[in-house]
Order: C-alpha cells, then sequence, then structure tokens
C-alpha cells in the first residue's frame, strides 16, 4: 500500500505531463507567490493547486510514524515532508517537465504535518476510548 502511494505521487509529480517548460519560466523561489496568485484567480486551478498539494502529502504523516515505529516528532515530519517536497521540485526542474515551486514545498511541508496531527488525533482517542469500549463489552 505505501509503495502504491509513492508511485501514484512520483507520477503526479514528475512524469504526468507530456509539455515541456520553458527554462526561464521554470522556477519560483518567492515564497507564497505562487500561492497568493491562486487565490486571486480562484477557480479549479486554485483548487487542484493549493488543497491538492497539501492533500497530496498527507500521507507522508500518518506512513512515517507506522514505518519507523518508534516516537516521532513533528519536527522529523516536517523535515521529512519538505525534504521529500524538495526532491521533487528538483527533480521536476532538472527534467524541464514540469514547474518547480517553493510554495509545492510550503504545502507539501503543511500537508505532512496535518498527516501527523490526524495520526497523533487517532492514536490519542484510541488510548482514551480503547479501554472503556473493553470494559463496556466485558
Amino acid at each position: 500500500m505505501i509503495g502504491c502511494y509513492f508511485a501514484v505521487l512520483f507520477y503526479l509529480t514528475l512524469f504526468h505531463t507530456n509539455r515541456r517548460v520553458s527554462s526561464g519560466n521554470a522556477l519560483n523561489l518567492v515564497p507564497f507567490r505562487t500561492i497568493a496568485h491562486y487565490f486571486r484567480e480562484g477557480g479549479w486551478v486554485m483548487l487542484v493547486n493549493v488543497p491538492g498539494n497539501v492533500l497530496a502529502f498527507v500521507p507522508v504523516g500518518l506512513i512515517l510514524p507506522v514505518v519507523r515505529g518508534r516516537r516521532t516528532s513533528v519536527w522529523e515530519i516536517l523535515l521529512a515532508g519538505a525534504g521529500l517536497s524538495i526532491f521533487i521540485e528538483t527533480a521536476q526542474y532538472v527534467s524541464g517537465r514540469r514547474f518547480a515551486d517553493v510554495d509545492d514545498v510550503v504545502l507539501n511541508a503543511l500537508g505532512a504535518v496535518i498527516g501527523y496531527l490526524v495520526f497523533v488525533a487517532f492514536k490519542h482517542a484510541r488510548r482514551v476510548f480503547a479501554p472503556k469500549v473493553a470494559h463496556a463489552s466485558g
């Protein structure tokens, strides 16, 4: 299942296009420039790019603590999400097939943190409610 997630993620971020990006137009290093543009423009493009970039990395925050099998901090998740995103953005820039954008790194890292917060909330809820359920059924 984890392998499928990463296969789909890499396909969508690295290979899901057949157009080339002009090298002079292929990189944005100004934080929040593209996000602000999408919010000004609105519509489908904004929905795909802003929430889409966040949601695409939520599984990172859910998967990493499970795979590690030990306590994971929010900072480790943030670094892992940002690191994976920087890898993808670098590959997009080098390949010339996609637009590399620092805003994608910001949104992807946010998505990983949100996924981790969901993981922590679920783990906490399980600890709180599991003993009550066990006693109720016994």
